[in-house]
């Protein structure tokens, strides 16, 4: 991971001199500043999409930066399949100098071979036992079209199989194959760059016959299931498990039946396997669903099982059926919508919402709230407490399990990116947290993000990433909510105290934590930070925290509601702390 990381954060070329690698943003900008978002690509999807879920998958592969580069503008010049061109030849320079040498060559390559007879060279090449380099890449007449070293071998290969990875479907959405194709070429990689790790570290994994196999059992399950029969569908789908242990997509709707048997151990093992799944691949296999939906209900059914709930009488289950209700008896979509917000591996575009975030909206009567009621009527004797921050009948403890959360599931799989954000911040963007109610020895710091209800639009413009997170997520971004950075410095202690309120929790992601004493406690129970890992905690609770070493301590924090709240309630806080918060304005504007 470190390795990895660092080429991420100062790319070099093979001199050793650094060149430029710009980030996610920068790209998508640049794309559509070329107008990408307008032409369109197969499956109905515009050409900007195509490009920059290509780099995200590349991402997820853990290539380098200036790798995922190349995967995210490898059609600009034009292709022999895609003839659409963004940039001449001509210009060449100009994305040079924005990208750096190796990134463009990549891209020139990819565009100018045709891919056939860079297949057919490679190929040669293996056969004859000529492993390295040069690779002379010849026409069928036997012109000369080019000469490849080891590093744009793999570079053209590693984007070639994200570029397939991201379009392969069937004619209606499902699943494609294209699990086979990509182990003939993964064969063609050096050791120098990863190989993804769900195609193993060698032979020939799935055959085309397996995969077919595969893709019909899983067919015949969602068929299975759509008629009401739980063990056929079981059946299909561990079988086709069995022949093809790489997608996810099997593996959720077996946790998902399951659940509904009531066995959630077995459910919390198949939905644990299947986010493992899914990362690895980087990619959704039935991409009728986005790769976030699949992720989503991954972790809705985690979470069930969890709580040792059955989905019937859930909301979960109502969102879950929305989703799998997108197939009919014979596998087919029912409708063509759109299926999801954008995924943790899609472009950042301000889309509209998604089904799943407005299957929840219809009107609702607030006599259906019984805590709420109870909440409102505290106020007419809330004489010695007028802030009202303490909810009623909230269950609670001072930790819970992070992998309930989906923002976690989010927030961990992209900590790459966001690693590298918080990581490049300047010290002057920090400022010293002065809150007087909380005592400690030594000092903190402080990048805000949202601050009780206000969003910092410059900070969060330098935090693409987990900006995007914060708010596709049911996060905090009222005045009961704070997201930001937080900077420990060494043999700082921060004494114990309480947040204000129990209607959240707080979300902690390990950014940078020294080897030593460096921690939280939280009602007495004593928790480390681990880079990349998520905690989730009430602040309600009497909590301190600590950094006893000589290095700085960086985390990325951010309050979330409390999730036994329903999705009433919560709506109904929101739209309570907008009306303190405008009345709050207005006032001073007033005066």
């Amino acid at each position: 991971m470190s390795a990895i990381l660092l080429s991420r954060s100062v790319p070099t070329d093979v001199s050793g001199e650094t060149e430029h690698a710009p980030g996610f943003q920068e790209i998508r900008s640049y794309l559509l500043r070329l107008g990408a978002a307008s032409f369109g690509h197969a499956h109905t999807r515009s050409l900007c999409q195509h490009l920059l879920h290509t780099r995200q998958i590349l991402a997820h592969w853990s290539y380098p930066v200036w790798i995922q580069n190349a995967g995210a503008l490898h059609s600009i010049y034009s292709t022999d399949v895609y003839k659409r061109q963004l940039v001449p030849l001509s210009e060449r320079a100009s994305v040079q100098s924005f990208v750096g040498r190796r990134t463009e060559k990549s891209v020139f390559l990819f565009c100018t071979l045709p891919r056939q007879s860079l297949f057919a060279a490679l190929e040669r090449q293996t056969i004859a036992g000529r492993g390295g380099v040069p690779l002379e890449v010849r026409s069928d007449s036997g012109t000369l079209l080019g000469t490849l070293n080891q590093e744009e071998i793999d570079s053209l290969v590693a984007v070639h199989m994200a570029n397939e990875a991201e379009q392969a479907q069937a004619g209606d959405g499902g699943p494609g194959l294209w699990l086979h194709r990509l182990y003939s070429l993964a064969k063609y990689l050096s050791g120098a760059v990863p190989r993804p790790v769900f195609l193993g570290v060698g032979g020939t994994g799935v055959s085309r016959e397996q995969e077919q196999s595969a893709r019909a059992r899983y067919l015949n399950g969602l068929e299975a299931l759509s008629r009401g029969d739980r063990g056929e569908a079981a059946e299909h789908l561990h079988e086709s498990s069995l022949l093809c242990d790489v997608w996810a997509e099997p593996t959720i709707l077996r946790g998902y039946l399951a659940l509904q048997e009531g066995n959630f151990d077995a459910t919390t093992q198949l939905t644990r396997r299947a986010k493992e799944q899914l990362w690895a691949t980087g990619v959704a296999w039935d991409k009728r669903l986005t790769f976030r939906d699949w992720s989503w209900l991954a972790c809705s059914l985690e979470r069930l099982a969890g709580e040792g709930r059955r989905p019937f009488s859930a909301r979960v289950h109502r969102r879950f059926t929305l989703l799998t209700g997108k197939f009919d008896a014979a596998g087919a979509p029912v409708d063509a919508q759109p299926a999801a917000p954008p995924t943790a591996t899609q472009a950042p575009a301000a889309a509209a919402p998604s089904a799943v975030e407005t299957e929840v909206q219809p009107a609702f009567s607030i006599t259906s709230e019984p805590r709420f009621l109870k909440y409102m009527s505290g106020f007419a004797n809330n004489f010695k407490n007028p802030k009202m921050f303490h909810y009623p009948s909230l269950p609670s403890r001072p930790f819970f399990e992070p992998e309930r959360f989906p923002i976690v599931v989010d927030l961990e799989a992209n900590f790459p990116q966001i690693r590298e954000e918080i990581l490049g911040l300047d010290d002057h963007a920090f400022h010293h947290e002065n809150e007087k109610s909380i005592k400690r020895t030594g000092s903190w710091q402080v990048f805000m993000l949202y601050e009780r209800g206000r969003k910092n639009q410059q900070n969060a413009e330098m935090c693409p990433t987990v900006t995007r997170i914060v708010e596709r997520h049911a996060t905090v971004r009222t005045l009961a909510g704070l997201m930001y950075v937080s900077k420990m410095n060494p043999q700082t202690v921060i004494q114990a105290h309480r947040g204000p309120t129990n209607m959240r929790l707080r979300c902690h992601l390990g950014i940078q934590v020294p080897e030593g004493d460096c921690a939280i406690k939280v009602g007495g129970e004593v928790r480390r930070w681990q880079e990349g890992r998520c905690l989730v905690f009430d602040d309600y609770y009497e909590h301190e925290a600590w950094n006893r070493t000589d290095t700085l301590r960086k985390v990325l924090i951010i309050d979330i509601w409390h999730p036994n709240l329903s999705e009433n309630e919560r709506l109904l806080l929101e739209g309570l702390h907008r009306f303190a918060m405008a009345q709050t304005q207005s006032l001073n504007n007033y005066w």
